[in-house]
């Protein structure tokens, strides 16, 4: 979804990750693997070195969904 973008010059990314996934532990989970692979891949699609990437989560503000609703 970035290739039309990638174009255009970057200098880094500011990332906003939502509420629409984070609702439980097991994809909480994902994400110390699936950051780190989308950063390397949008560094190497730029081609412009190690450009910062900041990303923020959202913090708990429900409590943990034991699966039932």
């Amino acid at each position: 979804m970035i290739a039309p973008i990638v174009p255009y010059g970057i200098r880094g990314v500011i990332w906003y990750q939502g509420e629409t996934n984070g609702d439980t532990l097991a994809k909480a989970k994902e994400y110390p693997v699936l950051f780190p692979v989308m950063i390397a891949d949008w560094r190497a699609q730029w081609n412009e070195g190690d450009f910062p990437f900041l990303y923020v989560q959202l913090a708990n503000y429900k409590g943990p969904n034991d699966g039932t609703g």
